[in-house]
């Protein structure tokens, strides 16, 4: 009988020590379980399968004249966020060409409820103070064709810094901008 009580203490004692370095292992993250019918990874899988590669073309004047690169983006299926990662590609190219003396980065782009205007905010002021009038239109119509070019159909884009218009001395952003923008020809 006394034996018997040994081998019930040595059997819970053993199953003690095997539950406290399964539960230890848990929380330290060597072991990691995983539900596949949580929603979440069901939700996340499908985010992800909706995300391609896409080939980008980026437009910029640059000598006096427009030109033409064409990379590649990984875009999902939401425009707004497109939209972001587009611009902010456009501004590292841009910077890597030396066009963009300072580096700028979109904080938010957002759609009105209609969907006709785009409000893109900035971190800081992308416009040079030190830029002509010619060189500052220039690079808002390269923005606005580089978004044209990818079949973003928003009519007017408001440009803003930390939330509020974009300031400049030779530009009007008061007003937002037609997608279509002002060259002609």
């Amino acid at each position: 009988m006394k034996q018997l009580n040994n081998i019930w203490l040595i059997g819970i004692a053993i199953a003690t020590c095997i539950c406290g370095g399964l539960f230890v292992s848990m929380i330290s993250g060597w072991i990691i379980f995983r539900y596949p019918s949580y929603m979440y990874d069901i939700a996340q899988q499908k985010a992800v399968m909706r995300i391609q590669r896409t080939p980008i073309t980026y437009h910029f004047y640059k000598d006096n004249c427009w030109h033409i690169e064409k990379s590649e983006l990984i875009l999902s299926q939401d425009l707004i966020k497109n939209i972001h990662y587009i611009i902010n590609s456009w501004f590292s190219f841009l910077e890597e060409e030396r066009i963009m003396k300072k580096k700028v980065t979109v904080q938010t782009t957002l759609c009105s409820p209609t969907g006709n205007d785009l409000y893109i905010s900035f971190d800081r002021n992308p416009l040079s103070k030190e830029a002509s009038i010619h060189d500052k239109w220039m690079w808002v119509e390269g923005l606005l064709k580089t978004m044209r070019a990818h079949g973003i159909t928003i009519s007017h884009i408001h440009f803003l810094v930390h939330h509020q218009p974009l300031q400049d001395v030779h530009l009007d952003f008061e007003h937002a901008w037609p997608l279509q923008g002002y060259l002609t020809g």
